[in-house]
């Protein structure tokens, strides 16, 4: 059972999306909105916000290298010594499920595009850190493809299951032959579009 980290563990709604929001404004000197990112991720194609505050950018008619783009990111998220809007994200699982994760002798796992320091704070932060971890750093390729899913269906099982919040993750899924469980009542239909067996 692999989890997504990100709007499925962790609410990163006043962490990552604001920080796309905040190095939008201060590479372009524009706003943009929460409905613009959800916008994108609704298409597919950017689970990961370096990605897509780079694309949010193009849209706005400005050009900027990809690597600028992380740098100002993870200024604006990390803080200069975790003090950035990380603080601001909070669990969406609670602690009894948490326990219920922690002594099941099921195989849960978490695939996410975390980068991999990031993601194991993520999995300290709600209580996870026993879980088999696939990050950003793990792969050659983050979602939509299915690579970070097979390497744990070939250690564990080829039946899986993926919960994820973007349709990046049922892409995912879709490929490497999981069940696709979409989490998110803002987005049914596009985790529907991507491949989502229920949501």
């Amino acid at each position: 059972i692999c989890f997504d980290m990100d709007g499925v563990l962790i609410d990163t709604s006043g962490s990552y999306d604001q920080t796309v929001l905040a190095t939008v404004k201060a590479l372009s000197g524009k706003n943009v909105s929460v409905d613009d990112i959800e916008s994108l991720r609704r298409q597919g194609g950017f689970n990961n916000d370096w990605v897509l505050s780079r694309q949010l950018l193009l849209n706005l008619e400005v050009e900027v290298s990809l690597e600028k783009v992380t740098d100002v990111f993870q200024t604006i998220y990390l803080g200069e010594n975790n003090d950035g809007l990380v603080n601001n994200e909070r669990p969406l699982i609670n602690q009894s499920f948490v326990s219920k994760i922690n002594q099941s002798n099921k195989n849960f796992t978490i695939v996410t595009g975390r980068p991999k320091k990031e993601a194991l704070a993520g999995q300290a932060f709600v209580n996870l850190s026993s879980l088999e971890l696939i990050s950003l750093d793990d792969v050659q390729q983050g979602k939509p493809s299915p690579e970070g899913i097979q390497k744990l269906q070939q250690k564990y099982s080829e039946l899986s299951w993926m919960c994820g919040d973007n349709p990046d993750d049922m892409q995912a899924a879709v490929a490497s032959g999981s069940f696709a469980i979409g989490i998110g009542s803002n987005k049914v239909e596009a985790l529907y579009q991507a491949g989502a067996d229920i949501v």
